[in-house]
């Protein structure tokens, strides 16, 4: 592995975890944080590749800063998509459904009782019909590790809203996934 690499290998272990917690509390659909999040090291690696890690006084708030303006760029860029392209299609059953509502579902979020791909995937299919807010607090909390203080302060909520956001979002979630079997 050439030192590029490794140094890219060092920082993203390093930062990954407060670059995607940026990233969920920022973007303001849930299904665009994998790919806001590959666009941010992906661009992140080609300055690094070009200019050496040298270049960067703080690589942790160089990186924060492309995820900041990816963000940025992925809705400007999803909003003119929306004027210039046609809304809608024909799928195989001749419904017509939006072309901008074809997004991959979320990804590995642990839960205790998910422990099969059916159970994650039912969890994956219920988050997508509650709300943004819901999801990203869900996330932040199973996913990225964040205690509920943290979560209350990185959305500017109280912890008391949070709490009742995870707990009614965990409960659904509990309620929907319970005829799924938790362990083979």
């Amino acid at each position: 592995m050439n030192s590029v690499d490794q140094q890219f290998n060092e920082l993203y272990e390093k930062t990954y975890q407060k670059c995607f917690t940026y990233i969920v509390c920022k973007c303001s659909n849930t299904n665009d944080v994998a790919d806001i999040l590959q666009e941010t090291y992906a661009a992140f690696y080609r300055v690094l590749q070009k200019k050496g890690i040298t270049y960067f006084d703080n690589p942790e708030a160089y990186l924060i800063r492309v995820a900041h303006s990816k963000v940025v760029d992925h809705y400007s860029i999803k909003d003119k998509l929306k004027r210039l392209l046609p809304l809608m299609r024909t799928v195989e059953t001749g419904e017509e459904v939006s072309i901008l509502d074809e997004e991959a579902p979320l990804e590995d979020i642990p839960l205790e009782y998910a422990a099969t791909n059916e159970a994650l995937q039912a969890v994956q299919d219920f988050l997508q019909t509650c709300p943004q807010l819901a999801q990203k607090i869900f996330i932040l909390y199973y996913y990225a590790d964040q205690k509920i203080k943290d979560i209350a302060s990185l959305l500017n909520m109280n912890e008391s809203t949070v709490k009742t956001h995870l707990y009614r979002t965990t409960r659904e979630v509990r309620s929907h996934v319970k005829g799924v079997q938790p362990y083979e």
